[in-house]
């Protein structure tokens, strides 16, 4: 194993890790205190049921629900972002380095998942049919990953950033690179986050497949924002190539 191959797996396996924790919390979560079984993240209905025990409980629920869905749907897409602070900063600043990054960047979604938990509380009161309120949040997904503000996001989040050497300039430059990185993270992904919201009895099986279409668009190059149909298309390619090779797999063997 090459030198650069141990550096990516330094920042993989901790990712990757996060998130099957993240994930398995998410698949043995407590049930409902009032029957039943609450979906992960379930943002409309702890604002109104107040968590079972009034506003600083749902709080708390909803803080530790959105902490776990960021972590399961967010974590895998971080290796890069991590090696790259980790490659531009001295081996003695690499872990503040990093901390200061994540610091921001979680600050950031934790911001933006209040900002999504009112918007959705807001539409669950304004569209009380079930079905014309999921119709209306996948069309909303839809819209946006059709536009070309959406392809801006994306192309912003390829950029990475170069960082002062020492000092509190290095400390801040962790802290801008992790902010501005979850900024242009949550203009790609806030609108394909709300999806999983929206279909409760299969919120989990949602939020695997959003976060493979995630992973998936990052795999794509920058290119000129404008209005189309956005589809990971190399992710496609890849998972078809993967496929046809353990269907190739038999065949070899049996000749």
């Amino acid at each position: 194993m090459t030198a650069a191959e141990r550096e990516r797996w330094r920042t993989r396996l901790p990712t990757y890790a996060v998130c099957a924790i993240a994930w398995a919390a998410l698949a043995f979560r407590s049930p409902d205190p009032g029957g039943g079984t609450r979906p992960c993240c379930a943002m409309a209905d702890t604002l109104s049921s107040g968590g079972g025990s009034g506003p600083s409980t749902a709080a708390s629920v909803l803080t530790v629900d959105w902490v776990l869905m960021l972590a399961a749907m967010m974590a895998p897409m971080l290796a890069a972002p991590i090696r790259h602070v980790r490659q531009r900063n001295f081996a003695r600043r690499r872990g503040r380095a990093v901390a200061m990054f994540l610091s921001a960047y979680v600050a950031v979604w934790m911001l933006a998942g209040a900002i999504l938990a009112g918007l959705q509380f807001a539409l669950s009161r304004a569209i009380a049919d079930t079905a014309t309120h999921n119709v209306f949040v996948a069309g909303l997904a839809i819209l946006w990953q059709c536009a070309p503000w959406k392809q801006a996001c994306l192309n912003r989040g390829h950029a990475h950033a170069a960082f002062p050497a020492f000092g509190a300039a290095a400390d801040l430059g962790a802290l801008r690179s992790g902010a501005a990185h979850g900024v242009w993270c949550v203009g790609t992904c806030w609108a394909l986050m709300l999806l999983p919201e929206a279909f409760p009895s299969v919120h989990l099986p949602a939020m695997a497949l959003v976060t493979v279409w995630l992973i998936g668009e990052r795999l794509e190059r920058p290119s000129l924002p404008r209005w189309r149909v956005r589809v990971p298309l190399k992710a496609l390619n890849i998972g078809l190539t993967q496929i046809r090779k353990v269907k190739a797999v038999p065949h070899e063997a049996g000749r």
